[in-house]
């Protein structure tokens, strides 16, 4: 979790970071395949990135159980994307709201990280704990989606 000096700190220096263009690295066992169709998807919904996050760096895990996994490191302004080859097996309207989804992942990061300390902070029973971060991650990941959702509905509309 972050804390709240982090979270300070990079409010901030937000104006500075307002004209920086969205840089997208791969990982070099990345295929091209991949990479390209989520360059692609990047660069029609990178507008979405929140103005602190300009890097995006896409992984590549061939087996994972899911189709893209995102972690957000807000302190190094940084997106990260692990896509497993199930992704590509996606409809193309599907890999959108998908990487719409990974996105808006990027704004509840603060919530969730303050949320975090004040659980911490408590010093709360383990099970406790365990509940709340259960329910915790089940809410946000409901909203992300509700967001991605409500997202796409408006740019196909925009097509």
């Amino acid at each position: 979790f972050l804390p709240m000096s982090c979270l300070q700190a990079v409010a901030h220096d937000h104006k500075e970071t307002e004209t920086q263009k969205m840089i997208i690295e791969t990982r070099p066992d990345l295929p091209k395949e991949i990479a390209d169709a989520v360059k692609m998807h990047l660069n029609a919904v990178g507008w979405l990135l929140p103005d602190w996050c300009f890097k995006v760096v896409i992984g590549y895990e061939p087996d994972a159980g899911y189709t893209v996994q995102a972690v957000v490191h807000k302190q190094y302004r940084t997106l990260y994307l692990d896509i497993s080859t199930r992704w590509l097996d996606e409809t193309f309207d599907t890999r959108r709201l998908v990487m719409i989804h990974e996105i808006v992942h990027c704004f509840n990061v603060p919530l969730k990280a303050v949320l975090g300390e004040l659980i911490e902070d408590l010093e709360l029973d383990e099970k406790v704990v365990n509940i709340v971060h259960r329910q915790m991650n089940h809410v946000m990941e409901a909203i992300t989606q509700d967001f991605a959702i409500v997202i796409d509905r408006k740019m196909k509309e925009w097509q």
